[in-house]
């Protein structure tokens, strides 16, 4: 409990080294220097008894093309820059390891993105690292019920979203944990 409770709690600057430590040395060991990788990746690897996902540390890349590739996405290497309607209308997600959600911090599936993988839809959810609270404004679900809410634990306002793409309404910059169902 004590590991769940310090993992929540942590400063966004020792979130920011771990996560920079574990993109396979492709980001300089100097926290502030991930601000240019906003594109990160966060692995469900369990579930705890409250339906909390456990996760890896992220991983965090500059574009949303190596992201991609790292979710197991056959992004030709040719391809540098890439939008998620590209992504779509490729099918290119079919290639990925089970891709839960990918949220942006902008309209439109715009700016910033941070992708939740893992096995499947059954249920579950993901209190949000420091440096995504209140962040998110758009959402491509590949889950057919994701629903973000404005407090820790599944509490507070809720704003639930279907299978696709969407902008957020209610909760736009206010979600603090996100469940994902089918």
């Amino acid at each position: 409990m004590a590991e769940h409770i310090a993992r929540r709690t942590a400063p966004v600057a020792a979130t920011a080294a771990t996560a920079a430590a574990l993109v396979l040395g492709a980001v300089p060991a100097d926290v502030g220097a991930t601000e240019e990788y906003e594109h990160c990746i966060i692995e469900v690897i369990g579930i705890e008894e409250t339906g909390e996902f456990i996760t890896a540390p992220p991983q965090c890349f500059a574009s949303l093309a190596d992201s991609l590739r790292a979710q197991g996405v056959d992004v030709p290497a040719s391809r540098t820059e890439l939008t998620l309607d590209e992504v779509i209308e490729e099918d290119l997600l079919a290639t990925a390891s089970f891709t839960l959600a990918v949220h942006y911090n902008f309209a439109n599936l715009t700016g910033a993105s941070l992708s939740v993988t893992g096995a499947d839809c059954g249920g579950g959810y993901l209190n949000l690292d420091a440096s995504w609270i209140d962040r998110i404004t758009s959402t491509y679900n590949a889950c057919t019920n994701v629903t973000f809410y404005d407090g820790y634990d599944k509490t507070g306002g809720s704003e639930s979203t279907g299978w696709g793409s969407q902008n957020l309404a209610g909760l736009n910059n206010a979600a603090n944990s996100v469940a994902y169902g089918s």
